[in-house]
This record gives structure tokens, C-alpha cells and sequence, in this order.
């Protein structure tokens, strides 16, 4: 989906199902106090535990009954959706949606709406007592497949929004104009070591990189790609752009199907990698 993820510390967590009973109550208390994205079987888990005024949600359920068929998800609120409006997709309601119950000083971003029944919350973003920012969407995580009803532009976009809303600031690290790319970052005191995987079938040839809080001057930086031969190689430069922390870059990068671009974000004297 473009955004990078990391197993080591981060200011912001994502957590899917009950596997979140598995940690402390202060574990838990650390991640709610930063930023997290929950799915609503490991929202509903956390109120079971009492962390309902925690993360905005009251209770959840799995949906069933008349609410059935297919569901589409609607923006209603789009100040966290990266500017998108309307309809992101459509689910088959059974198995893996919950109706959420927000708490009444939550935020509903997306509803839920059917030919059955009144819509439900759909995403709901929450900020606590102890300044910690929470979004909860209303499926599972674990059991939800992840068709082009999840996996689509629009998502893609209002996932960064909602990343940079979670981290107060924007992302380490995120791929626009690709359809499925996993991204890595690494910093080192002089660069900064970018790898971009292509998990679609189709070819990347132009993709924008944008990266936030880089160790480099916004002037004195160069691209490079490393070949297989292991030689730095300059990267095609459509257009660059920095605002504040954020650097975005617009290049020309060839990668094809399951095939990984390392990428070196250095000043104008090459690293010693």
C-alpha cells in the first residue's frame, strides 16, 4: 500500500485481533498513549479489558442479521482522508465487519451504508486524555481479505493522511503512484538507505517518494540507485519538493514484478556503504 513499516520502536503501532490480550497493561497504556491503528477484533478485546475511554469505542459486535449483502464504505468526514470523498469500496458484510459503537466525542470518518439497515462506523479516530491519537477500523484484520475494495487509490491516499495524523508529523517514509510496494528505511549519520519492493504484477517506472525529518540539507542532497554490481548509479529526477520535514521526490525508477530497488539518499560526496 506504500507505507513503510518497521518491527523496532515507532511512534506509530498497528494492531490486528486478540493478540493484544497477550500484552501488559502497560504496554498497552504505552501504545495508546502514541499513536495506533486497531482492528475492531483487538478494539473490542481492549474494551473487554477497560480501555473503552482509551481508544473512543463503547463496544463492538460482529454484523449480522438484516444488516447483510454488500456494504460500501463512505467518507463522511474528510479531514482525515487525505482530501477523498465518496465510496471506497464494497465489502460482502458477513463474517469480518462489526458495528462499532463510538464513544459520543469520537470522530466518524467513514460510515458502513447498505440497502439494509442505518449505516454504522466504518472508521473512527479517536485522541485520549493522554494525548494519544487512535483510529479503529470496523473490520478484522486477521480474517479480512485484502481485495481492491481495501487495496485501491483512494485507501492509499487516506492512509497517509491518517498515518500523519497518528504520528503528529509526516510519515518516515511512504511510495505514491505505485499500487502495491512495500518500502524500507534506514538512517545512517550521512544517508539514507531506501528499499522498494514491487509486490504488483505490473512494472514500476515513476513513482513520488516522500520522506519525512531526512539528515540531509534539502540542498545538498542526491539520489542514487545501487546496481547489481554492486556501483552507485544516478536516479532520473522529474521534479523535488520540500516542505517543513517532509521531502517529496518525483523520479524515474525501473522495478519490475518481485523485484527490489535500493535506493541511496546522500549529500553531493557518495557514502561509504
Amino acid at each position: 500500500m506504500g507505507f513503510t513499516t518497521t518491527y523496532d520502536e515507532a511512534h506509530v503501532v498497528a494492531m490486528a485481533g486478540e493478540r493484544i490480550c497477550a500484552y501488559s497493561n502497560e504496554e498497552i497504556e504505552v501504545m495508546l498513549s502514541h499513536g495506533c491503528l486497531l482492528d475492531a477484533s483487538a478494539a473490542t478485546a481492549l474494551v473487554e479489558r477497560g480501555y473503552g475511554k482509551w481508544i473512543g469505542i463503547d463496544s463492538g459486535e460482529l454484523i449480522s442479521g438484516t444488516f447483510s449483502g454488500y456494504l460500501a464504505e463512505e467518507i463522511v468526514d474528510s479531514s482525515i482522508s487525505g482530501g477523498e470523498t465518496g465510496r471506497l469500496g464494497a465489502w460482502l458484510a458477513s463474517g469480518s465487519k462489526y458495528k462499532l459503537r463510538p464513544s459520543a466525542d469520537a470522530q466518524i470518518v467513514t460510515h458502513l451504508v447498505s440497502a439494509y439497515g442505518d449505516p454504522v462506523p466504518g472508521l473512527v479516530v479517536y485522541e485520549n486524555q493522554q494525548r494519544g491519537r487512535v483510529a479503529t477500523v470496523a473490520y478484522d484484520g486477521c480474517r479480512q481479505g485484502l481485495g481492491a475494495a481495501f487495496r485501491n487509490w483512494k485507501r492509499q491516499r487516506m492512509l497517509e493522511s491518517l498515518f500523519e495524523w497518528l504520528g503528529r508529523g509526516p510519515t518516515p517514509f511512504f511510495v505514491r503512484g505505485a499500487a502495491n510496494v512495500l518500502p524500507i528505511r534506514r538512517d545512517a549519520k550521512d544517508f539514507v538507505l531506501l528499499g522498494v519492493a514491487n509486490l504488483s504484477p505490473d512494472d514500476v517506472s515513476e513513482t513520488e517518494l516522500v520522506l519525512g525529518a531526512i539528515p540531509i540539507k534539502s540542498s545538498q542532497w542526491k539520489l542514487s540507485r545501487l546496481n547489481i554490481r554492486g556501483q552507485l548509479e544516478g536516479v532520473r529526477i522529474i521534479n523535488s519538493k520540500q516542505a517543513d520535514t517532509q521531502l517529496s521526490i518525483t523520479c524515474q525508477v525501473s522495478i519490475g514484478y518481485m523485484d527490489v530497488a535500493i535506493l541511496v539518499l546522500h549529500s553531493s560526496r557518495l557514502p561509504s556503504l
